[in-house]
């Protein structure tokens, strides 16, 4: 899930009763799960989706399906070449 939302942001939402070591190893693992590069990209892509949300009035998250299945054709999910991710 470190994909759409970031570690700091799962952390800071997590009980205090389950905060500690077991946490912090499992926020860790996550980190380390995805390339620093597939980070990057999951971070510009994730940037490109909430601003496209926020100029339509969606909610990012929770997305609905249909905001979802219409994101991919839209132009900000375009990349410059043409081609789709």
């Amino acid at each position: 899930m470190n994909a759409l939302v970031p570690v700091s942001e799962i952390a800071s939402s997590v009980p205090a009763s389950l905060a500690g070591a077991d946490l912090d190893a499992a926020l860790s693992y996550a980190e380390q799960e995805k390339s620093a590069a597939t980070r990057r990209a999951y971070r510009s892509d994730w940037r490109i989706f909430t601003a496209w949300c926020s100029a339509r009035a969606p909610e990012a998250l929770p997305a609905a399906r249909a905001t979802v299945a219409a994101f991919p054709g839209s132009p900000g999910h375009r990349r410059r070449d043409g081609q789709h991710d």
